[in-house]
């Protein structure tokens, strides 16, 4: 089972009565950096450690002291405050900055890289896609056909293990499971 720990820019507030009395008025108003709704996703698969590699200069060090705990938690497989939200898969955390906060939401996504051997012309792979969609523990496939693979997000309160998908290639000949990680 891999991760990806998805940060989205849930709101962005500042506090004007601090800001005139302790900051610069060239830095007055809103986080610069962030915009609402925006979207950073996090993977840790093979070679690709997005948390190891986008950490220097592309996020502000209060995104990171306040939300890299979470994304390495997540990208690890962890579980986020089971007591305090209702999915341990989600997080709400603001960062640090005490005139200008901006609040992100966490979300861990699990799914299985499932790599596949045959022929990958445009019709199998959306016919694959659809397929793997109908897999009742599936919520989302992302083909990656430069790399061989698909990452098949499913809900784990309902995977049951990979009959499903097994079953799926006896009804596509051209194809089969190479490995799935």
């Amino acid at each position: 089972m891999q991760h990806r720990c998805d940060v989205t820019v849930a709101a962005i507030s500042y506090n004007t009565k601090l800001q005139e009395s302790y900051v610069r008025p060239d830095q007055y108003g809103p986080c610069r950096l962030y915009k609402m709704g925006e979207k950073f996703s996090f993977y840790r698969f093979r070679d690709r450690d997005d948390y190891r590699d986008m950490a220097p200069g592309k996020f502000c060090p209060d995104f990171w002291s306040c939300v890299g705990p979470y994304i390495q938690s997540a990208l690890n497989g962890g579980a986020f405050k089971r007591s305090t939200y209702l999915d341990d898969r989600l997080m709400i955390a603001t960062c640090n900055s005490g005139t200008r906060p901006v609040t992100f939401v966490l979300q861990r996504l699990d799914y299985l890289a499932l790599f596949v051997e045959g022929l990958f012309d445009p019709e199998e792979v959306e016919l694959l896609c659809e397929s793997l969609k109908g897999v009742s523990y599936v919520t989302e496939v992302v083909p990656r056909i430069e790399a061989n693979y698909f990452e098949v997000y499913v809900d784990l309160a309902k995977f049951t293990g990979i009959g499903e998908l097994q079953a799926i290639f006896s009804l596509l000949p051209n194809l089969s499971i190479d490995h799935i990680e």
